[in-house]
């Protein structure tokens, strides 16, 4: 297996993408990319709109080809973007290893 993991699943999912004909995600900044983003944005809330609904049914093999759609969308957008997808999570993991129980308050 490869040491990033991630990254290379994402590599994948963008050429898959790329292949069927669907634009792909990489300048955080430009006003084409912007909208784009926001569109990607927008079909990641969908499915994680359409996992609600398959736990809503009590319909778990949907609930997670849902939440599988959620991650190969992200990982395509954060890829697309240039992020190290492998790094960032571990440091991310890290910080939150080191927070304190509930932090911020919250019930959940």
């Amino acid at each position: 297996m490869s040491e990033e993991p991630l990254n290379q699943l994402a590599e994948e999912a963008i050429e898959i993408k790329k292949n069927h004909g669907f634009p792909i995600v990489n300048d955080f900044k430009s006003e084409e990319q912007k909208f784009l983003i926001g569109t990607k944005l927008a079909g990641i809330h969908a499915e994680v709109s359409e996992m609600y609904e398959a736990h809503r049914v009590a319909d778990f093999e949907n609930f997670i080809e849902e939440g599988i759609d959620v991650l190969i969308q992200t990982l395509e957008l954060l890829r697309g973007l240039g992020a190290n997808i492998d790094i960032e999570l571990r440091k991310k993991m890290e910080y939150n290893l080191n927070r304190p129980p509930r932090h911020g308050g919250k019930r959940i």
